[in-house]
């Protein structure tokens, strides 16, 4: 079944939409972990968040010495890292903080 053409239209213009924020430098998802989305002027953008982006930072060089995701777990949950909705931060989500660029 194909899209009438009023769907192709509005699909067509969604993408350019999408296409130009984020050619303007514009947030278009939630903030990692280390980050907060911040509206400036009407356009949302990512800011470093003032203590959860040091930690990450030694969170990642933690892992590049090759300590254990439980090892840094702790130590993240030590200095009070939680995750975005203030629980701890387990494994799983930790091997997805230190694999990010």
């Amino acid at each position: 079944m194909t899209k009438s053409i009023y769907h192709q239209i509005i699909s067509a213009k969604g993408k350019e939409v999408i296409r130009r924020k984020k050619a303007e430098g514009e947030s278009m998802h939630q903030a990692p972990l280390g980050y907060r989305n911040v509206v400036i002027e009407g356009r949302t953008v990512l800011e470093r968040h003032p203590r959860k982006y040091r930690l990450v930072q030694v969170a990642k060089r933690m892992w590049q010495e090759g300590v254990s995701l439980r090892t840094i777990c702790r130590v993240m949950q030590a200095k009070g890292l939680r995750t975005k909705k203030g629980k701890l931060i387990r494994r799983s989500s930790m091997y997805l903080v230190v694999k990010q660029r």
